[in-house]
C-alpha cells in the first residue's frame, strides 16, 4: 500500500488586503505521513479554517511550501489535485436543482467527465458513499429540501465518492446532533485506517479519544503530537481561560471547572 502524506514548511496563510498581507498562522511546520485521523483544534477565530482551505489548495500561501506526497501541491493542476484531496466545508452550497445522489455523484468527475455519464464501478463508489454516511435513502431528494445535518452528510458522502487518499474536513460534524455527531466521527476514525484524515473541531472532548494526532493553534502559530505529549498537556491545558475551562491529564477531558453551569439555589 502507497502511503500518502502532507508535509508543510515555514507555512504563513493569510490573506492579501489590498496590497497589504495580513497574516493569520506563521511558522507552521508539521508532517502526516501515516493513514490517521488528525484532528485540528483551537479557539475560534485562529485560523483553522483558513489553514484547511491552504492546504487544499483553495487560498494560496502567503509563503512556504506544502508537500503532498513527493511534490509541492503548487505543481499540481487542479484534477490531479482532486483525485489527492477531497474537501469538505460548512459553507452552504448555492441553490440548485440537484438531487442528493446528482450532488455525490460529483465526487467521481475527477475519474469520468464532466457530462454525468458514469460507469457500474462510479455507481457502486457513490452508493457505498451514500450507505456510508446513511444517506442512501435520501437519494433522489433535492438538495434545498435537506436540513443542514442532513447536507453535511451528504457533503461527506461526496468527497467518499471521491475517493481520495487524503480527506480534509473543517468542522464536519457542526450540525450533527450527538448521535449523528458521534456516528459520523468513528467512520471517519475506521475511513482513517487506509486514509489520512485531517478534521477541524470545536467538538474537543469527542475527538480526543479517537484522534491519532492533535494539531493545536494557539498563539498565531501551530503545535503537533500525540495526547501523550507533555507539550500538548500543558497547550491543552492553557487553551482555554483556565476561571471556566480545564484539561484533566488523567480523564483526558475538558471540565467546567468550579460547577459554573450549575443551577443556582
Amino acid at each position: 500500500m502507497k502511503k500518502h502524506r502532507i508535509k508543510t514548511s515555514n507555512l504563513t496563510v493569510g490573506y492579501h488586503n489590498n496590497n497589504e498581507e495580513l497574516k493569520i498562522l506563521s511558522a507552521i511546520n508539521f508532517e502526516l505521513k501515516n493513514n490517521g485521523l488528525y484532528a485540528l483544534i483551537g479557539k475560534n477565530g485562529t485560523g483553522k479554517s483558513t489553514l484547511l482551505r491552504t492546504l487544499c489548495g483553495l487560498q494560496t500561501a502567503l509563503s512556504g511550501t506544502i508537500v503532498i506526497d513527493d511534490k509541492t501541491a503548487t505543481s499540481y493542476n487542479a484534477l490531479a489535485l482532486a483525485k489527492k484531496i477531497s474537501y469538505v466545508s460548512t459553507e452552504r452550497i448555492p441553490a440548485s436543482n440537484l438531487s442528493v445522489f446528482e450532488l455525490v455523484a460529483l465526487g467521481r468527475q475527477p475519474y469520468s467527465n464532466w457530462f454525468g455519464k458514469y460507469k457500474k464501478e462510479d455507481i457502486s463508489i457513490i452508493n457505498t458513499a451514500l450507505e456510508q454516511t446513511n444517506t442512501l435513502h435520501l437519494s433522489n431528494h433535492k438538495i434545498q429540501t435537506l436540513s443542514d445535518g442532513q447536507l453535511q452528510k451528504v457533503m461527506l458522502a461526496r468527497a467518499l465518492a471521491q475517493d481520495t487518499p487524503i480527506i480534509i474536513l473543517d468542522e464536519p460534524t457542526t450540525h450533527l446532533d450527538m448521535e449523528n455527531s458521534v456516528a459520523i466521527l468513528l467512520l471517519l476514525k475506521t475511513l482513517s485506517q487506509h486514509k489520512i484524515i485531517l478534521l477541524s473541531t470545536h467538538k474537543i472532548n469527542e475527538i480526543i479519544p479517537l484522534a491519532t494526532v492533535l494539531l493545536l493553534v494557539k498563539n498565531n502559530t501551530l503545535i503537533s503530537g500525540k495526547l501523550s505529549d507533555l507539550g500538548i498537556q500543558n497547550a491543552l491545558k492553557t487553551l482555554f481561560l483556565d476561571e471556566i475551562l480545564n484539561f484533566d491529564t488523567k480523564t483526558q477531558l475538558f471540565y467546567v471547572k468550579n460547577n459554573k453551569l450549575r443551577p443556582q439555589k
